[in-house]
């Protein structure tokens, strides 16, 4: 109100204003900042249509360009990374009758025909199923004709989204919409075709002083719009003139409340050309394998170790080499791998994991609903809510559906209903975003964190001229070699981080490296001794590998290290020797004494390590290193599970109890056969005794009858 004129400059020469776009005159009391998000040559295709990238078809060309004077010449993008070099593909390929290059406003870009014109017309049209045409946005036609084709956009303006990548990527078809306030006043004819982003249409229709707003929804998912007449003699009506734009948008009909809700518009997160070390909030997948068995009961195994799996495309081509009753494809919200269903339906499509988290890092582990159903993998998950559920019930059915985030209960200590559902993200940093959307349930939700990345000016006071450094966490782990800064609140003044050496942290590891040494030796102790008073043996008394490991350690602690030309080439030489009764002992203050004298001569003989890889295999193996390095090599011959020393004892102390439980087996065969002869034996004695028993009853019965006989003869 002081009459003067609204603007932005610059404190010195930082040129902070023009990178801004802040460095342009006021119209009244408002001033606009020019565009500041463009591409250039520079820019790779992976980046673009919000990261989803480029779709280029591998080994054939990817469109035609139709010029002027009827003439046709084709592009292959195989080789391109980046605007530039779809640029240089399309102007070496025209023989420069047209020329590529990024256009005015630095949103996409346009082709210019230099060639004569007879009356065709410039346009581009897609070859061989490619999408690259449509991703460039120039897959289009020259509408006036005068020799220039201007490219859609290939990224959104600031907070917006692309128009492409509303509904899984299937776009919207924008037109001309009517718009009929509450106060029944209709406006007719709001031309939205021109709209490129969710911004565009914003504005248009704020634009027509229709007696509503437009803005986004609460959600953050889609359009909402807002009447602003505070009257109710008609419904909020929306209808399409031209084209579908306002059903697409989820806008079209009659509303009998103030506001219009699309919804969630489901915006395209991924598509064929979608990195996979983007994946999973930047984390990207783990190269692994899974296997997927499909309806007809029938197996295969995706493998994602050769080393070529770069973008999505990479991995729906192996799913669909396998040779399986199915398809695999980005699905139609454009947030997930869809594999689709095209066997017998007699066995639920079920993905399992090979040894890796592959499956899950690709949101595919798991198995269809039902026998025929497709196994959609998306990153969008769904949480269905009964109306007797409680907020325990909700929370749990929001953990269970494996989302990284948590759900819980807090209560805020007020009266009534305290209770709140809080939904915290397991990813820190803005890669930890997310959107909640509650279907329409009224949750009122509300943001109390949002996802951002820790930010700090480094190398001087002024921001201008510091370097930014973000971090996802409240630590700093690259910005001085070997150390971590932690930030524990913002500061207006400068803050001078000193780093020194920290000599009592290495003088408590080297303690811990001897305690450990003697602890390791003490069970040795206890595992191979005899006890000549209680006459009790150990368990691996006399046990050569025992004796063998015992000599390979004390002679690393012993030796001359000839890999290390520095003063300290021994431990002893540190404070650490071998004393009476086979202990190692540590005398601190000649250690410190050495660390004082050559610091770097201590490091060495303890951190020095020189290796060499197998091309042929891969392996890595030690050939020079200081006192750790050694004894890391020692413990991983000793522990290699297949080949090491303690493996090789353990297959033979299996050997030796497999041959002992073959011979037990033998035993308890000999054992049984010789009782079943013994009780056959046994058997037959009875059997004899019982006919003798019987014979000595007939002769007692025949010297019966004998006596009568004689008697009754007397």
């Amino acid at each position: 109100g002081g009459g003067g004129t609204l603007s932005v400059s610059d404190i010195g020469t930082t040129g902070t204003t023009a990178a801004l776009g802040l460095n342009t005159a006021a119209v009244g009391n408002t001033l606009t900042g020019t565009q500041v998000n463009a591409v250039g040559l520079g820019t790779f295709l992976t980046v673009l249509k919000v990261g989803n990238g480029v779709r280029v078809r591998s080994g054939v060309d990817d469109f035609q360009v139709a010029r002027q004077d009827g003439t046709t010449f084709n592009v292959d993008l195989d080789t391109a990374t980046d605007l530039g070099g779809v640029i240089s593909a399309i102007n070496t390929a025209s023989g420069g009758d047209v020329t590529a290059s990024i256009n005015a406003a630095g949103t996409g870009l346009q082709l210019v025909d230099t060639s004569t014109d007879l009356g065709f017309t410039l346009g581009v049209t897609a070859l061989n199923s490619s999408n690259a045409a449509a991703d460039l946005g120039i897959l289009t036609t020259d509408g006036d004709g005068d020799g220039t084709l201007v490219g859609g956009r290939v990224l959104a303006a600031l907070n917006s989204k692309l128009i492409t990548n509303l509904n899984g990527g299937s776009g919207v078809n924008l037109g001309t919409i009517d718009i009929t306030n509450r106060a029944g006043v209709t406006t007719a004819g709001i031309d939205l075709s021109a709209a490129q982003s969710v911004a565009d249409i914003i504005t248009t229709i704020n634009n027509a002083s229709a007696g509503v707003t437009a803005s986004i929804n609460t959600a953050g998912t889609g359009i909402k719009l807002t009447d602003t007449t505070g009257l109710t003699a008609s419904d909020l009506i929306v209808a399409d003139v031209t084209g579908t734009g306002a059903a697409d948008l989820g806008l079209a009909g009659s509303f009998a409340a103030d506001t219009a809700d699309s919804g969630n518009l489901q915006l395209r997160y991924l598509s064929e050309a979608t990195r996979l070390d983007s994946l999973n909030a930047g984390k990207g997948i783990t190269r692994g394998k899974f296997t997927i068995t499909d309806s007809t009961g029938v197996s295969a195994t995706v493998d994602l170790t050769q080393g070529n799996e770069v973008a999505i495309r990479d991995v729906l081509s192996e799913i669909n080499s396998r040779g399986l009753a199915i398809n695999a494809r980005i699905n139609d919200n454009g947030d997930g791998i869809l594999i689709e269903d095209l066997g017998t339906g007699v066995v639920a499509l079920t993905v399992a994991e090979s040894g890796s988290t592959t499956a899950r890092d690709l949101g595919l582990l798991g198995a269809a609903a039902n026998p025929g159903d497709d196994l959609d993998g998306s990153f969008e998950k769904t949480v269905t809510i009964e109306a007797t559920d409680t907020l325990d019930n909700i929370a749990q059915a929001i953990n269970d559906v494996g989302f990284k985030l948590t759900a819980s209960i807090i209560n805020d200590g007020s009266s009534g209903s305290p209770f709140r559902l809080s939904l915290l993200s397991e990813t820190p940093g803005q890669a930890g975003a997310f959107i909640f959307d509650d279907g329409g349930l009224g949750f009122g939700a509300a943001t109390l964190v949002e996802a951002t990345d820790a930010v700090v000016f480094f190398g001087s006071s002024d921001p201008a001229k510091a370097l930014a450094i973000t971090s996802t966490t409240n630590s700093l782990n690259s910005v001085i070699p070997n150390a971590t800064i932690d930030l524990h609140s913002t500061s207006t003044s400068p803050v001078q981080v000193t780093i020194t050496r920290d000599d009592s942290s290495i003088v408590d590891a080297a303690k811990k490296f001897v305690a450990d040494f003697n602890t390791v030796i003490d069970t040795f102790n206890r595992l191979d001794n005899f006890n000549p008073e209680t006459e009790k043996r150990g368990l691996l008394l006399g046990d050569p590998t025992i004796a063998g490991i015992r000599s390979s350690l004390f002679r690393l602690v012993n030796s001359v290290n000839g890999d290390i030309s520095t003063q300290f080439r021994t431990l002893s030489q540190v404070g650490i020797t071998v004393r009476s009764g086979a202990k190692v002992s540590f005398n601190e203050t000649r250690f410190r004494e050495a660390m004082e004298t050559d610091f770097d001569a201590v490091q060495q003989l303890f951190t020095f390590k020189e290796t060499e890889t197998d091309p042929d295999t891969g392996d890595v193996s030690l050939t020079a290193g200081g006192t750790l390095a050694r004894f890391e090599d020692l413990l991983s011959n000793l522990t290699d599970s297949i080949s090491g020393t303690l493996r090789t004892r353990l297959n033979s102390f299996d050997s030796q109890i497999e041959l002992n439980n073959q011979r037990i087996t033998q035993f308890d065969v000999q054992l049984a056969s010789k009782r079943a002869r013994l009780e056959f034996q046994f058997l037959a004695m009875e059997q004899a005794l019982a006919q003798l028993q019987s014979q000595n009853s007939a002769l007692g019965a025949l010297q019966s009858l004998a006596q009568q006989s004689r008697n009754s003869n007397s």
